[in-house]
């Protein structure tokens, strides 16, 4: 029974000894110091800080030491072993352990640092006043600068003044607290101003958000009764967050938009709503005896008002489908007669093509006939003509024969006086062309003269 009570003893003090140091979280400001107190019993002998398991300072025989990124701007207290780290940065943050030796015992602490950036405070101001902002600084300015979303407000640089783009001629620097004025702010001004002032070397900066917004307007109330109790309701218009509070007869206030009054509240009885935003604040009053009794509020009545509207729409669906099945047999109904009368007038179309090729065909023997007759007629007249000229061809003929008669008579003669005859072939070709020339130029005569 003993050993198991000495194993348990042992257990204890191994779990106990795991959570000896009980870890801490510490936040500290970018640029500001750390102070870490390892809060001992003792005088402490030896002292060692550590920072992610590397030394940041210890205090050895006597003798105190620094080590990298804390070298020159870390100290010990060896009274008390607390240690102290000058201007923190973000690489800073991390697990601090502190072991120190008394009495020959170490005794250990630990500490989670956080270093955050500096905390941005939120200035309001109202559309058309002045902002001030003080950058609480310690010491004498040297050289000042304000900025507005990175970009230059005004700055103090060699005992010279000068503002910048949309703040010159409206912004100015206090030069022995650096504190800045702007004057008729507008909603372009909203953003992060940041100042940067050099005292004995060194740059103190600050950081302010800075919100341009509307005041508030009087806030209205309206009143809503029902058949057990009124209520109360106030609204205003704001480009920020504003709330609202209710005080009233019984001088209980509320907080909530909507106030709810009992029955027994008298109608004389008066509650005024206050809404409120980071700039301005406005009320109004509101005597109960104003609730237009007339518009009582009835939830069944409303419902029986709304029935003949309800009745109204669903038949208005009903008609539109309706008229949607109406109109939709109306198109097959024109369809199919469309569709018929295409093929009545197709029939009718082919009568009527028949009918007109019995009367082209009329048409074209009635042409012939006239044709026919016009014909026989010229070829009577053409038979008269016909005998008249045969008659006077006759006459041009037997002319013409008894001329070739006395040609050949004469041809016949120069022969038997011409013994050359080569000279006499030649001599006929060319009477003969001349009385071929003589009959081309008598025949048109004769041919006239027949006429």
């Amino acid at each position: 029974m003993r050993t198991l009570w000495e194993v348990f003893h042992l257990f204890v003090c191994v779990i106990l000894s795991r959570f000896n140091a009980v870890t801490s979280v510490t936040f500290v400001e970018n640029g500001n110091n750390l102070t870490l107190n390892p809060n001992i019993n003792g005088k402490p002998e030896d002292i060692l800080w550590t920072f992610n398991e590397h030394k940041v300072a210890d205090y050895y025989l006597n003798e105190f030491e620094a080590y990298g990124q804390f070298k020159g701007r870390s100290w010990i207290e060896i009274t008390t072993g607390q240690l102290t780290v000058h201007h923190m940065t973000s690489q800073d943050s991390g697990i601090y352990k502190s072991e120190i030796q008394i009495d020959g015992k170490n005794q250990k602490s630990e500490n989670e640092v956080q270093v955050i950036d500096a905390v941005t405070s939120v200035t309001f101001v109202e559309n058309g006043n002045n902002l001030t902002l003080n950058p609480n600084i310690n010491g004498k300015p040297e050289d000042i600068l304000w900025t507005f979303n990175e970009h230059k407000v005004a700055d103090y640089y060699l005992n010279e003044f000068e503002a910048y783009g949309q703040f010159k001629g409206r912004s100015w620097i206090e030069i022995t607290t650096g504190q800045l004025t702007v004057h008729h702010m507008t909603s372009q001004d909203s953003g992060i101003y940041k100042s940067e002032i050099q005292i004995n070397g060194k740059n103190q900066k600050s950081e302010n958000e800075v919100q341009v917004i509307e005041a508030l307007q009087e806030p209205v109330v309206t009143c809503k009764l029902t058949t057990e109790s009124k209520t109360l309701f106030c609204s205003a218009s704001s480009n920020s967050k504003i709330s609202f509070e209710w005080t009233g007869s019984n001088s209980t206030q509320h907080s909530k938009q909507e106030l709810n009054i009992s029955k027994e509240e008298k109608p004389e009885a008066v509650f005024t709503c206050t809404v409120k935003n980071e700039v301005s604040q406005k009320n109004t009053s509101f005597t109960l005896k104003d609730c237009n009794k007339d518009e009582l509020y009835d939830p069944q009545k409303d419902m029986k008002t709304m029935l003949p509207d309800i009745f109204v729409i669903i038949g208005a669906i009903i008609l539109g489908i309706a008229a949607v099945f109406i109109c939709l047999i109306y198109k097959k109904i024109n369809k199919d007669s469309l569709l018929l009368d295409t093929r009545t007038s197709g029939v009718k179309t082919n009568d009527d093509v028949q009918e007109s090729l019995i009367d082209g065909k009329k048409y074209e023997l009635s042409e012939i006939e006239a044709q026919s007759k016009f014909k026989t007629n010229d070829s009577e007249q053409r038979i008269k003509v016909s005998e008249d000229g045969e008659n006077k061809e006759q006459e041009i003929t037997d002319a013409e024969n008894m001329s070739k008669e006395m040609e050949l008579d004469e041809t016949s003669k120069a022969l038997s006086d011409n013994p050359d005859p080569d000279k006499d072939l030649h001599d006929s070709e060319d009477d003969e062309h001349e009385i071929g020339e003589a009959q081309d130029l008598t025949g048109p005569a004769q041919a006239n003269s027949s006429k």
